[in-house]
């Protein structure tokens, strides 16, 4: 179902990647564990995917995840949309901090997510480097200054 590494037992403190692109999640998994290594990270590629591990979650009792970083292509702007919709409608998801991560820059997708009621979105960086940046950046907002409702539990 998706692949994760737990780094520290706070199941609060955790994110959901929405990656389609294996290299690319191979690129955030290696930036994620340096810039925030206390935090547990799970991976899936897709909406299915995505919906069927939060269910999971749900029905075994555990904490749904902190942060969802979701790429908008996945792999096409129509699948990111659907499942932001699914998320937000779902009565268990709809309270989830959906961060959208895209290589599009184009302000007609940054408006329409925000629209749609997400949290942020981040153009995706070209390097290790500004990967690592970014998701230091990211982890100290998100992760360490706001605090958030632990959902979860069910």
């Amino acid at each position: 179902m998706g692949y994760s590494f737990r780094l520290q037992a706070n199941k609060c403190k955790s994110v959901l990647v929405i990656e389609d692109n294996p290299d690319h999640w191979v690129l955030m998994q290696e930036a994620l564990k340096e810039a925030a290594p206390d935090f547990s990270v799970t991976w899936c590629r897709d909406s299915k995917g995505t919906i069927d591990q939060l269910t999971e979650w749900i029905n075994t009792g555990q904490t749904l995840p902190y942060l969802i970083l979701l790429d908008l292509y996945l792999p096409t702007k129509h699948a990111g949309l659907k499942l932001i919709r699914d998320l937000h409608h779902h009565h268990q998801f709809n309270k989830l901090v959906i961060v959208v991560l895209s290589a599009s820059a184009d302000q007609d997708d940054v408006n329409e997510v925000y629209d749609m009621g997400v949290s942020s979105y981040l153009v995706k960086p070209g390097d290790q480097i500004q990967w690592v940046r970014l998701f230091s950046s990211l982890a100290d907002y998100w992760l360490n200054a706001v605090e958030l409702p632990c959902i979860g539990h069910y």
